[in-house]
């Protein structure tokens, strides 16, 4: 069970190759056993969380280096292949910079009111 990271990027390269857009998407479960080679119940749900957190750290850092875009829709993870996939991610990275910036004007309101006074 015991891989280097090195391995576990290979595993997880050598997996997604099979798996790209959305047709030919894969689960969580799926992931978990190509990386690590365990089923996940076979170990406590701290090791499992321990071990998915990593998985997601190194599909995370294999979109960043532009090796493989690896994308989820819900619970299914797939190789993004489309341009129709492509705008669905997009969508929601705006998503998720509107909601940053809605945080950002909450915490300069926080200071601005000294809000921190009515805890």
């Amino acid at each position: 069970m015991l891989a280097t990271i090195k391995e576990l990027t290979e595993r997880l390269f050598k997996h997604f190759r099979h798996h790209i857009g959305l047709e030919d998407a894969t689960t969580p479960h799926e992931i978990f056993v190509a990386a690590i080679g365990l089923e996940p119940d076979e170990m406590s749900i701290y090791k499992r969380e321990y071990w998915w957190n990593v998985i997601r750290t190194l599909m995370s850092k294999l979109r960043s280096s532009e090796d493989i875009f690896i994308i989820h829709r819900g619970t299914l993870w797939f190789v993004l292949q489309t341009q129709q996939e492509s705008e669905q991610y997009k969508e929601i990275l705006d998503r998720s910079i509107m909601a940053m910036q809605k945080g950002k004007v909450k915490a300069d309101k926080w200071v601005t009111n000294k809000s921190w006074r009515n805890i």
